[in-house]
């Protein structure tokens, strides 16, 4: 049961030095580059939780500040009274005297007979809601002294070498690591293989996966404790085994990842989504392509329904603006979205799991030039009565379940400042700044239609009839992403002084005619 997995242990100790190199050194990873390596809030049980996302392969979280410091250093107490024996893991490379592996202290212990890890235990369940913690291993309390350290290793078992526990329970997919005291000097968690070296506070929980989704072990989760230099670090780590999980990302029958939320998509969406074939609007005798001219500009318009309306303008933007504008987006503070209730008010959900921020235009050249843009190339919108650009990121398992972008309240109390001074949303515009690898698509269902964007199109639809009415047909669903990531942008339009509206004879439909500069 307590036989870890050290894969080719020879060749791991062999390099040994060259990670322990690492360990004083400030990595990051990707953190400077990705622009899905974001810090957010999640708010649970009152509670609100500090989380930072360090790593998208392997998945790594960091949750900020999770354990109160009074309870870590209770916790401590509670541990330094268990007889705290050193630990060894025997192998090939090892003398019973002395290990190559690991120098610590520790002991295993079950949360339900300690109050205090009772405590975290529960914490750490209402907030980490993706994993079942009853799957887990008793706690591992392990004590670093100076000079203490664990050498790079994995956390997933060998099957051959503890075949029973892992044929009866499933692999280890996930380490859940307390930190409940840190050292004064050392002691950090490096994964050398992504250039990770972590360095969490007291109270601090850094989670991550040890397996990719279909099951098997993931290479790039190899970390180590790095050696302490004065002082002594104290942590509890939990180990999450596979069998009974409902998970956020574990593989279907169909080839494709389950996620989270997936309860709030009909099959027939998620068909649309997935299959191609579904998408059938090239097909239709009324799409078309054409382009038209304005400030000298040729502007590549795609007609996917001409009512309503629902355009794709190809290549709106270039690439240096598209190039420019994902800058902007990796140095902004994203944050998990929430959606809107009848009456209002926003409230977290699996309905929609993506993170996003608001840009405001002026304040950055390279998103008031889109902002220009769009002015400019679509003249018969007004774009002066927009909201602000809101900035998206879907990673993989984000998405977002159909809905309609038109907003309703159950009376005129219930309305905020835009809904007063601006009226409803009246259209929606979405830029592609980066598109997944899989998955990731937008989808009209109403429409049977499904938008598979390039990177600097933009695509354009109404939210509203021409009796200010919702205009039903403009269901939507930003489809789940299986690989890679995707960066998209939100204009929407509102009704105050639209010179289409004033234009319009017809309270139905509005035709995608008159978003043509000649039509109107």
């Amino acid at each position: 049961f307590l036989n870890i997995f050290l894969a080719y242990s020879d060749e791991v100790i062999e390099f040994n030095e060259k990670i322990w190199e690492k360990c004083g050194k400030e990595l990051r990873g990707d953190s400077g580059k990705d622009v899905n390596l974001v810090c957010f809030r999640s708010s649970k049980h009152l509670l609100i939780q500090k989380v930072e996302i360090l790593s998208l392969r392997p998945f790594i979280l960091q949750y900020h500040n999770m354990v109160h410091r009074r309870l870590a250093k209770r916790s401590v107490l509670e541990a330094e009274a268990l007889q705290l024996e050193q630990l060894r893991i025997s192998g090939k490379t090892e003398t019973p005297e002395k290990s190559q592996v690991r120098a610590a202290n520790g002991t295993w212990l079950i949360h339900t007979k300690r109050p205090n890890f009772a405590k975290i235990f529960w914490n750490l369940q209402v907030n980490i809601r993706a994993l079942d913690l009853s799957t887990a291993e008793p706690w591992q309390i392990l004590s670093y002294n100076s000079e203490g350290y664990y050498a790079p290793h994995y956390d997933f078992l060998n099957p051959e070498t503890n075949k029973v526990l892992v044929e009866s329970r499933g692999n280890r997919i996930a380490t859940v690591l307390v930190i409940l005291q840190i050292a004064k000097k050392g002691g950090t968690t490096v994964f050398p293989k992504i250039n990770i070296n972590i360095r969490p506070k007291i109270g601090d929980v850094v989670v991550w996966l040890n397996t990719v989704p279909d099951g098997e072990s993931d290479s790039q989760t190899l970390h180590a404790a790095c050696p302490i230099k004065e002082g002594t670090k104290i942590g509890a780590t939990l180990w999450v085994h596979a069998n009974g999980q409902e998970f956020s990302l574990p593989y279907t029958s169909n080839g494709k990842d389950s996620f989270e939320g997936e309860e709030y998509w009909y099959e027939q969406y998620l068909d649309l989504c997935d299959n191609v074939a579904k998408d059938t609007t090239w097909q239709w005798r009324r799409a078309v392509c054409f382009e038209y001219l304005i400030s000298f500009q040729a502007v590549k318009v795609e007609v996917i329904s001409w009512s309503p309306g629902l355009v794709i303008y190809r290549d709106m933007f270039t690439k240096k603006q598209v190039l420019d504008y994902i800058e902007i987006m990796k140095h902004q503070d994203f944050e998990e979205q929430q959606v809107v209730n009848d009456d209002g008010t926003e409230y977290y959900s699996k309905y929609r799991k993506a993170n996003g921020t608001q840009i405001i235009a002026p304040d950055f050249p390279a998103a008031l030039s889109i902002w220009k843009t769009v002015k400019i190339l679509i003249p018969t919108l007004n774009i002066e009565s927009s909201e602000d650009i809101v900035a998206l990121s879907y990673i993989r398992g984000g998405h977002y379940a159909a809905h309609h972008d038109f907003l309703e309240y159950p009376s005129e109390k219930e309305w905020d400042g835009w809904m007063k001074d601006y009226g409803n949303r009246f259209g929606t515009l979405i830029m592609a700044f980066e598109t997944a690898e899989l998955g990731g698509a937008t989808i009209f269902p109403s429409l049977n239609a499904a938008i598979r964007p390039n990177t600097g199109d933009a695509f354009f639809w109404f939210n509203a009839m021409g009796n200010t009415k919702q205009e039903d047909l403009s269901d939507h669903g930003g489809c789940p992403i299986y690989e890679g990531k995707k960066s998209i942008s939100t204009i929407w339009f509102r009704m105050k002084n639209q010179p289409i509206l004033t234009k319009l004879l017809n309270p139905g439909h509005i035709s995608a005619r008159w978003l043509i500069p000649d039509h109107f």
